[in-house]
């Protein structure tokens, strides 16, 4: 017994012992009952069934007498058996008989059951004299059969008609079983002799019945009594002669019987019937051939072996001989019924007609006829090859119809011949005609795949046809041939063959099409999908996409060598009989296409049915659809879509018209294209004009707008991605601020966008996952890097991309990358199409473009978000491109500067942390810092940024992992731990070493529903009473809201907005839960490395609160910045590569030497930067009406829109300085990066870049080892007018403010470029960067109210000359000729002014002096910038020397001498204290003080020519007007206060001196 079966036993043993104790034959039952039974089917599963079958069992048989049969069907029912199944169960237990199981099955199927379990344990059993049971297994002991059958379940009724006829058919075969040896022996005694009738009788025939008969001249009639068998049950009619009685004098016929036995096999009996002696007895016999019969060859069976030798040789035929072997073979394969019935001659005819076929592949049908009765084996052969699962029942289907009758007994022979044998019998009379038998059974015969090559040969010739055949000949499904006509096969077979052929990789293609007899609207759209089938869920979106919907459907699967061809036949309906050829071939690619993902799935490709587009144009269509939806077009795409494909002839229109302007095919210059676009645009018009509904007319028209502000298109270019250039300017509906450049992409793999705020610009394309908004995005983050990009040249850009046709899983990373990659090297390439390149120093369009725009070359990108480490993929696809920036298009690759490794864009932010930190009199780098923050140490941004000081006290950070909490830290172990994790390849929070955490503090996943809140925690963030666990997100909230010295944001989100703002506002739903209010903050300082962690509301309203923050666009510029600078120095290099100057390692080379070098130049942008906002700060409310006015002014000349940079209205402003402050660091963050990038632009439009003197500005933009060794390089930088822009602008707002250029153009009239001049030439005069650069390394060493005096005194000092010389000289200014002029003068007076100066002059200057020294300034830089103030007068003083040809320090001399003998020092002040509200005060007050200068220089020439440079002599002189004036400058003087107009009279009486005094001195006596 089996192991398995042994156990399940033991099991059910177990069971019973435990639910029936006291039931010890059930015990000993089971085992019995269950042991020859197959583990399959008593199953663990299964158990209980399996343990209330044989209780149940056994309950029908304990009590059964002797001979008894007890039967019962059961389908148990939980409530009445207390078990239930979904089966039927009929058990029965008898006495064991031969033939019961096979009997019993037979009733079974009859009534069409399953059966699917089958117990039938042969037992030997003791019952007692009531037939109860005693034991079971004794050897001695009787043997019962005990039968159990699982079947389908069944209702009561059947259940109640199979136990009756189960119970009938086992008394059946009791009674022929017991009847059995007296039937065995009747047969021998009539033998006699008879060698075949012996061999049947000895155990070669199944004995059923069996009879006497008398002959009477009316039949036989049966003698009764002699009955056995089933002639003695009744179960068959003794009285029915089957067969009937044979006619000549035979001994004995051997013959098949209508009936069909209900015993053993469900066939037809056969009959023996015997004549004793010749006489009127006929004995008959009915059962069934034992197997032996059947088994043996015919030569072995006693009887049959004479009568087939006699066949072989009446054939003529050796033994040996091929024929004798054929003829063997025919006579053994035979129906073995036929060769017991028919005799030697009647076998020699039919074998020899078989022998005759000569395996031929031909159809041939013999007839013969059974010795009695009406019955006929009909033998059907045909060609192997013929052969089908589904012939034998087709062809006696054909048999039945020719013989009008009924066919039994097929039975198929497929051996080694060529051909197949079908037999049957058939109870008919003769067939009608032979030949049509024939002839219909071949037709019926020949394959569907000979019919199918015969079809392929005519269509596609003999050569063709075959090849193709012979590639599928094997793999046609029996379904599709059921189905299809081999004639209508042909295309389909075509396409299989392709599809299998080893040489052709085609995965799916497609036939269309339809019969000549179809219906109107019906088409058949068949797809054939290699190796993988298409259910018809998946295909019908596909077809309805493309205007077809289906109506049915006809899956077949070709399978040939391990090949699958699936083909799917699909009934679509289509409103017209007929399709263009165009459209035909458009139709079916456009399938393949959105199978692939090759075409995206929507409702546009119906275009190509309604308005006969090609793929081409439908994909034009589609990307001017989804840009409308990027640029948040009030439709949705679905309801475009709609009203597109509504209107097919503007959709026709519209492609018309792209392709007209863009198609280089069309070989047409600028005017001819417009010349032939006119019509077009006319009738296109005219049906817009047409158009009944408002909605479809906006969209139709704004598809319009869209493809006339396109400028260029790679659509001809041959691929799938798309893009396009776009004029936003000429897009009215697009949102503000609008770029100057767009380029937008669209496919089925990536969408997105890339947006340049000038002609020279640089940003990073970030990988979004925002596909529904991305443009929205990076319109904001344009936003923002027009401010970062202000230190730099290129001017704002910014490029995102969504992936689409994603197919990774979100949890393999590494599939998620590669699909992201692959969709970044499109988006790129994209962006190369449309971009103009530099060969041998000329701009060159790209191939296959039609340009409608300037020359636009100059392309560089960044990494982003998501894109980190993508700059060399990026390079890669320009050096394809043969790109002219080279490995400079995309910063930071292999050969570039690492951000990470330089820590530069940390650095930068870390720049605007030290000023922050001086406000609060703190040094970010000494002093202790308070932190918390948002990333990790893997990061480039915060781990950097976590290193700038070993004094930070980091006691909280998060990221989208973990929340860190160390609200105690060592700093230098934490500091170290800090610089370890940052060392790893890849870090988290998770891998902090526990040991180094302060005591309460630990590291916490975000996943844990709760983090409990130590004390320690609870004091560093402040929290409220009583907390003593927050969620992450509460927890994460709280850290932001912590009051420490410094929140440094490192990572990716927004995490604070302002308090009047909604999240939805914020447009990041990641961190809604988190977010928190800028009016919550309570750090100190804000440093924002990350990008958009806080919203440009949320800092201001944190800067109102006192909070010191930037933005971040400020903060982490110097990552653009150093890019930059990569970009710039590489077309230098580069070009010094192509002119062999170079070797590309030597270039690496020079680059990574350098690093440090261009960090320093990087972060000496940011220090300038954040100075100059600092300054700001301080001058917020003293400035706050200048400051008012630029706003109004950026706003009026469309350069800035206050409401999309949150900058403050009037209104606001107005409350603001009532309230005591004016506009905030983050709002002068915004001005300082409008006004720079303005100010180029102004500057680019001039020929100032171009003056030689300022070579010097491009070359302090790079490294000194480039100054040193390529100057002519640098002097080539095709970027040269723009760096020169760049620093100059730079500078002169750093060092001269926000508003300087507004206020010199609003004081003097004159441009932009021509203050740019004055302030240079001043600069270079005063030596004005070398004193901020003095007074900026003073840092901590002074307060730093002292040192913003300083730098408003320097910058006073250096505008107060700006001023001078826009007055003084005509434009435009000869900056080198002004500083050739005045700087050795200015010089001079720099150091010697106190020497020259006196009275007033110089009191005011000593004071200020011992002033500084007092506050810690070195007595150099305090002597200096004492003498500030005045120093701007030197500008007169040196004009006075060179027209009285004098020295300066006696021109000096005698100018400080009239501003002291006409005490000019009260008016100075006066003048210095009028108001300035507004631009007219403001302009007033600085021309009465330009005035007064002009009025005291003239004084001086005046004492100069005409008193030797002696005020006392020129007034003596002059006695009596001087008299006068000074009278009544007295009385003025003795006013409270002065204003305007007593000081203009002032102004006027000095002015007259000039006028009417006289020209010597007074004479003597």
């Amino acid at each position: 017994m089996n192991t398995d079966v042994a156990d399940i036993i033991a099991k059910l043993e177990a069971l019973a012992r435990e639910r029936r104790p006291f039931d010890t034959l059930l015990h000993d039952f089971v085992g019995w009952y269950y042991r020859e039974v197959p583990t399959e089917d008593v199953g663990l599963d299964r158990l209980d069934d399996a343990y209330a079958a044989v209780v149940s069992h056994l309950a029908l048989g304990r009590q059964r007498r002797p001979g008894q049969t007890v039967v019962q069907v059961l389908s148990p029912d939980l409530e009445r058996d207390g078990w239930e199944s979904e089966r039927s169960f009929l058990m029965f237990v008898t006495d064991d008989v031969p033939f019961l199981v096979d009997t019993v099955r037979m009733v079974l199927d009859r009534h069409q059951l399953g059966i699917h379990l089958l117990v039938h344990p042969i037992l030997r059993v003791d019952r007692d004299e009531a037939g109860q049971i005693v034991a079971i297994g004794r050897p001695d002991a009787p043997v019962e059969a005990w039968t159990l059958v699982s079947m389908d379940r069944c209702g009561s009724s059947v259940c109640d008609e199979l136990d009756e006829e189960v119970c009938s058919a086992i008394n059946g075969v009791q009674s022929v079983v017991d009847d059995f040896p007296a039937m065995q022996q009747r047969l021998l005694d009539l033998a006699d002799g008879d060698r075949l009738l012996r061999w049947l009788g000895e155990h070669h025939f199944v004995f059923l019945g069996s009879a006497r008969y008398r002959r009477t001249p009316s039949g036989l009639e049966c003698i009764g009594g002699s009955e056995l068998g089933e002639y003695r049950t009744g179960r068959v009619d003794p009285s029915i002669i089957d067969p009937p009685s044979y006619e000549h004098d035979a001994p004995y016929v051997i013959a098949r019987a209508d009936a069909v036995a209900m015993i053993h096999r469900p066939v037809r009996m056969t009959s023996i019937d015997v004549r004793p002696g010749g006489g009127d007895e006929e004995v008959r016999f009915v059962g069934l051939l034992g197997s032996d019969a059947y088994r043996q060859s015919v030569f072995a069976i006693p009887g049959i072996d004479a009568r087939a030798t006699e066949v072989v040789e009446r054939v003529g035929a050796s033994i040996e001989s091929h024929t004798g072997r054929a003829v063997r073979n025919v006579i053994e394969t035979l129906p073995r019924d036929t060769v017991f019935e028919l005799g030697a001659e009647a076998l020699t005819e039919i074998v020899e007609q078989i022998v005759g076929l000569q395996e031929r592949s031909i159809v041939r049908v013999f007839d013969v006829s059974e010795p009695v009765g009406p019955w006929t084996t009909v033998l059907v052969y045909v060609p192997r090859a013929r052969f089908t699962a589904l012939l034998p029942d087709r062809i006696s289907a054909i048999v039945a119809e020719h013989y009008g009758g009924e066919v039994r007994d097929l039975e198929t022979l497929l051996g080694t011949s060529s051909l197949a044998r079908l037999s049957m019998t058939v109870r008919a009379s003769e067939m009608s005609d032979p030949d049509d038998l024939v002839a219909e059974i071949d037709d019926a015969s020949t394959t569907w795949g000979e019919r199918a090559r015969d079809e392929l040969v005519e269509v596609l010739g003999a050569v063709e046809g075959q090849r193709v055949w012979s590639l599928v000949r094997t793999a046609v499904p029996a379904d599709y041939q059921a189905r299809v006509r081999p004639s209508a096969a042909v295309g389909d077979l075509v396409h299989v063959a392709a599809m299998m052929s080893v040489d052709d990789d085609t995965r799916i293609t497609t036939s269309f099409g339809r019969t000549l007899d179809s219906f109107d609207r019906e088409w058949r759209f068949r797809v054939f999908l290699r190796d993988r089938p298409a259910s018809i869920a998946e295909l019908v979106p596909v077809l309805e996409h493309l205007g077809l919907p289906p109506t049915d459907e006809h899956p077949s699967e070709f399978s040939s060598d391990g090949v699958h061809v699936h083909l799917n036949d699909i009934g679509v309906e289509l409103d017209r009989a007929t399709i263009s050829d165009e459209q035909h071939h458009e139709l079916q690619a456009s399938f393949v296409g959105l199978m692939t993902g090759e075409i995206e799935a929507d409702g546009l490709n119906r275009l190509i049915l309604v308005a006969g587009l090609d793929r081409r144009q439908v994909a034009v269509i589609r990307l001017y659809v989804h840009y409308l939806r990027q640029a948040g077009f009030a439709f949705s795409t679905s309801y475009v879509e709609r009203a597109v494909v509504s209107h097919p002839d503007i959709a026709r229109g519209l492609t018309e018209l792209f392709d007209i302007r863009f198609d280089p095919a069309l070989g047409l210059d600028p005017d001819e294209r417009i010349e032939h676009a006119a019509p077009v645009l006319e009738r296109l018009h005219e049906r817009l004009d047409a158009i009944p509904s408002l909605d479809d007319d906006r969209i139709c028209r704004a598809l319009l707008t869209l493809v006339d502000a396109t400028v260029r298109t790679n659509a001809f270019r041959g691929g799938t991605d798309i893009a396009v250039k776009l004029r936003p300017a000429s897009i009215a509906f697009l949102p503000d601020p609008r770029p100057q450049f767009e380029i937008f992409v669209c496919s089925p793999w990536v969408e997105g966008v890339h947006l340049r705020a000038g002609r020279i610009a640089r940003g990073g394309l970030r990988w979004s996952d925002r596909p529904e908004d991305f443009r929205t995005e990076v319109l904001g983050l344009v936003k923002a890097q027009m401010v970062k990009n202000a230190v730099i040249v290129p001017v704002g850009a910014k490029g995102g991309f969504v992936v689409k046709g994603a197919t990774a899983a979100a949890t393999e990373r590494d599939a998620v990358r590669a699909e992201g990659i692959d969709r970044y090297r499109r988006f790129v390439r994209c962006l190369l199409d449309l971009t103009d390149n530099v060969v041998a120093g000329e701009v060159v369009p790209p191939p296959d473009t039609v340009v409608y725009d300037e020359p636009d070359p100059y392309l560089v990108v960044a990494a982003d978000k998501g894109t980190a480490s993508f700059s060399d993929i990026a390079n890669a696809a320009a050096e394809e491109y043969g790109f002219w920036l080279g490995d400079a298009f995309a910063s930071g690759g292999s050969h570039g500067y690492d951000h990470k490794a330089m820590g530069i864009t940390a650095r930068g932010a870390w720049e605007s942390v030290r000023r922050h930190a001086r406000v609060l009199g703190l040094d970010a780098d000494v002093d202790e810092l308070t932190a918390v923050g948002i990333g990790d140490m893997s990061g480039d941004v915060f781990g950097n940024g976590m290193l700038r000081s070993t004094h930070l006290r980091l006691v909280a950070a998060f990221d989208h992992r973990h929340i860190f909490l160390d609200p105690d830290p060592d700093e230098i172990a934490a500091y170290a731990e800090r610089q370890r994790l940052f060392e790893l390849a890849r870090s988290s929070w998770a891998d902090y070493d526990p040991s180094v955490v302060s005591e309460g503090g630990g590291v916490y996943s975000r996943s844990l529903k709760s983090i409990p809140i130590t004390p320690q925690v609870h004091h560093v963030l402040g929290l409220e009473p009583g907390i003593d666990g927050l969620r992450p997100d509460d927890l994460i909230s709280a850290i932001l809201r912590a009051p420490v010295d410094l929140l440094w944001n490192g990572g990716i989100g927004t995490y604070v907005k302002a308090s009047v703002e909604t999240h939805a506002d914020v447009g990041d739903r990641t961190n809604d839960s988190v977010r928190v209010d800028g009016d919550q903050l309570r750090c100190r300082i804000v440093g924002e490395g990350g990008n958009l962690g806080l919203t440009q509301l949320a800092r201001v309203e944190y800067a109102v609160r006192g909070g010191l923050i930037y933005t971040d666009a400020i903060d982490n510029s110097a990552g653009v910045d150093c890019s930059d600078h990569e970009v710039n120095i590489k077309v230098v290099l580069d070009q010094l590569v192509r002119n062999g100057e170079l070797t590309v390692k030597q270039r690496n080379e020079v680059l990574e030497e350098m690093t440090d070098d261009v960090a320093d130049l990087v972060l000496d942008n940011n220090r300038a930067q954040t100075l100059a906002l600092m300054i700001a700060r301080t001058q917020s409310l003293a400035m706050v009406n200048v400051h008012a006015r630029y706003l109004d002014l950026l706003e009026g000349e469309g350069i800035l829109d206050r409401e999309l940079e949150f900058l403050p209205s009037d209104k606001q402003i107005a409350e603001r300085q009532s309230a005591g402050s004016g506009l905030r660091a983050p709002e002068f963050a915004v001005m300082i990066a409008y006004t720079k990038n303005a100010d180029v632009n102004e500057v680019l439009d001039s020929d100032l870049p171009d003056e030689p003197m300022l070579e010097a500005e491009l070359f302090r933009y790079f490294p000194e080892v480039m100054r040193s060794r390529y100057p002519d390089a640098i002097r080539d930088h095709r970027l040269r007018r723009e760096i020169v822009a760049t620093m100059v602008v730079n500078e002169m707002v750093n060092l001269a403010g926000i508003s300087f250029d507004h206020r010199m153009t609003e004081d003097s009239g004159a441009s932009v470029s021509d203050v740019a001049r004055a302030f240079l030439a001043s600069r270079e005069i005063f030596g004005f960067s070398e004193n901020w650069q003095e007074i900026d390394a003073l840092g901590s060493s002074v307060e730093l109210d002292t040192q913003i005096a300083l730098f408003l005194d320097a910058r006073r000092m250096a505008e107060r000359g700006t001023v001078w010389l826009l007055r003084h000289r005509h434009p435009p200014l000869d900056v080198a000729d002004a500083v050739d002029t005045f700087a050795a003068g200015l010089a001079f007076l720099g150091e010697s002014l106190d020497d020259v100066a006196t009275g007033r002059v110089r009191r005011d200057v000593d004071s200020l002096r011992e002033q500084r020294i007092a506050a810690g300034v070195p007595a150099g830089l305090a002597a200096r910038s004492a003498r500030w103030q005045w120093l701007h007068t030197g500008f007169d003083i040196v004009e006075i020397a060179h027209s009285e040809t004098c020295n300066v320090a006696d021109a000096a001399t005698t100018y400080w001498s009239v501003f002291d003998a006409f005490e000019i020092g009260w008016i100075w002040d006066g003048v210095g204290a009028l108001p300035r509200s507004d631009r007219w005060q403001e302009q007033a007050r600085s021309s009465l003080r330009d005035d007064l200068l002009t009025v005291v220089a003239g004084l001086t020439r005046n004492v100069m020519r005409t008193a030797d440079g002696s005020p006392s002599q020129w007034i003596a002189a002059n006695e009596r007007v001087v008299g006068r004036t000074l009278s009544m400058l007295t009385e003025i003087r003795r006013a409270e206060s002065f204003d305007l107009t007593t000081l203009s009279v002032a102004l006027r009486q000095l002015r007259n001196l000039t006028l009417t005094a006289v020209a010597g001195p007074a004479p003597s006596g």
